[in-house]
């Protein structure tokens, strides 16, 4: 019996395919990561008046610490910062003595410059794309810019000032991550330009003795660590990593959001490591990776939202499906409607009705949805009168008057944080939302197996009692539009 030759090559060229993909990942990987240095761009005009209007001042020194040095390219901010400071400071002008050799008068008024920009990237999302070998340019790209800055004043050789300013901006790339920087850019200009107008200008005239080089070295040094001290902790709970793990069920979809650090309003803090932990969770809970979309930071605007509510989740959720929508960020009361909001990363509290998302909106796109099973988990409030909860400037709390959609609920089962009259909190060791801590917590204690209710028996003492340390109430709520909702589980 004769035998048709085998291709010896054909199985050396498989092997080496996932050798190859795993190179090109490390290759795209530092692709297109973008100098810190830019042009920051012109100043807006000063309000305010300066105590220094009308002097010369000499810039002593401007350094940008960087791994990389690029003279030209630090001489171009270097120009930017002498703009802000000519216009801010409303000098008569501005002295670039950073290169030596120019006499600065004994009584002249100088300014040291120190400034530290970092790139906190999370290139490795795409790896899970080379399990079958394909080699996608589509994979997402999303991190941070974060630009430390430090001025020091002085009247001759006396320093009379020391100002200082942490600035983050996230970024995120939906596509074409590795070749795109501009998201990135624009990041870096933004910290630039808000850093500048915060450590450019003096905020007071000189009063009272001068401090020596060493407390002034002090000074610097506790002044940038306490402004960066937050973005440099590391958190380690005993809830971010799921104690349990069980079988993956194609029918389950999840929507996770998590919004910490908004466009313009104040952080909701640990919101997106609330949400990241909460996907840890339902991927261990046997939802498939493919069948969680997770909204992060400057992703989760309105029309992301709006994009997977109503036209992804309804393009792939069937009649066995079974559905989880997590929110962690700020919630709002509408001020003239009463209406529940959700914010998103680019929200406007003033114009709830065209920039938020409300939740009775929520509920009737979730009904409306083939889903068999839907529960969403909400780690917000809506009263307005602080934590996970904002109003616009010069209003007040609604308290009572907020109408959080419970009317329209149908098939849909929420657990949320608080009751609409109060302000959701944070475990500041853990690194969590009281209410997520403790519903993770009690699905690890429970293995992944609670129902709703036995969750909410387990959470609600403990966030309670949690609250009252903090001298305020939070009470979670179960709400559903009947009894069988409160004993499905999330792994239903």
């Amino acid at each position: 019996m004769s035998h048709a030759p085998r291709d010896r090559k054909a199985p050396a060229i498989r092997r080496l395919i996932p050798a190859a993909a795993a190179a090109l990942a490390l290759l795209i990987s530092g692709c297109a990561t973008p100098s810190p240095f830019l042009r920051v761009g012109p100043p807006q005009a000063a309000d305010a008046d300066s105590p220094y209007a009308g002097e010369n001042v000499y810039l002593r020194s401007f350094v940008v610490r960087t791994k990389g040095k690029d003279p030209r390219a630090e001489a171009a901010i270097r120009a930017d910062f002498i703009d802000y400071l000519t216009k801010l400071g409303k000098f008569q002008k501005v002295v670039d003595a950073t290169q030596g050799g120019l006499d600065i008068p004994s009584d002249a008024l100088s300014i040291n410059v120190d400034l530290r920009p970092s790139l906190s990237a999370n290139d490795n999302a795409f790896a899970q794309y080379f399990s079958i070998y394909v080699a996608t340019l589509l994979f997402p790209r999303k991190g941070s810019v974060t630009v430390n800055g430090n001025s020091t004043v002085l009247r001759g050789q006396t320093v009379i000032g020391n100002m200082s300013w942490t600035c983050t901006e996230n970024y995120g790339l939906l596509f074409l991550g590795w070749a795109r920087t501009g998201p990135i850019a624009e990041a870096y200009r933004s910290c630039y330009a808000e850093t500048f107008a915060h450590i450019a200008v003096p905020t007071r005239a000189e009063a009272g003795a001068g401090i020596s080089a060493a407390a002034l070295q002090s000074m610097v040094e506790k002044s940038v660590q306490k402004a960066t001290a937050k973005e440099e902790k590391a958190y380690d709970s005993d809830v971010d990593k799921p104690g349990y793990q069980t079988p993956e069920d194609k029918d389950n979809f999840a929507l996770v959001i998590g919004i910490e650090k908004y466009q313009q309003l104040p952080q909701a803090d640990f919101a997106e490591r609330d949400a990241q932990t909460i996907k840890d969770h339902l991927v261990a809970l046997g939802y498939p990776r493919r069948n969680i979309v997770h909204l992060s930071g400057s992703l989760a605007t309105r029309s992301n939202m709006e994009k997977y509510l109503e036209s992804w989740l309804p393009a792939r959720v069937g009649a066995d499906s079974k559905l989880l929508v997590y929110f962690s960020g700020h919630g709002s009361p509408g001020i003239d409607s009463g209406q529940a909001y959700l914010v998103p990363w680019d929200g406007d509290v003033n114009f709830l009705a065209k920039t938020g998302y409300p939740l009775k909106r929520l509920y009737e796109n979730l009904n409306a949805l083939a889903a068999r099973r839907v529960v969403v988990l909400l780690d917000s409030c809506f009263s307005g009168a602080g934590g996970r909860s904002i109003l616009p400037k010069g209003t007040r709390p609604l308290v009572s008057k907020v109408d959080v959609g419970g009317g329209t609920l149908g098939k849909v089962v929420v657990l949320s944080a608080s009751d609409s009259s109060e302000i959701t909190g944070a475990d500041e060791a853990q690194g969590h939302g009281l209410f997520t801590y403790h519903l993770l917590k009690g699905l690890n204690e429970k293995r992944g197996q609670a129902t709703l209710k036995a969750l909410y028996d387990y959470l609600l003492p403990r966030v309670q009692d949690a609250a009252r340390h903090q001298n305020r109430d939070q009470t979670p709520q179960l709400l559903s539009s009947g009894s069988d909702g409160e004993e499905l589980s999330l792994r239903d």
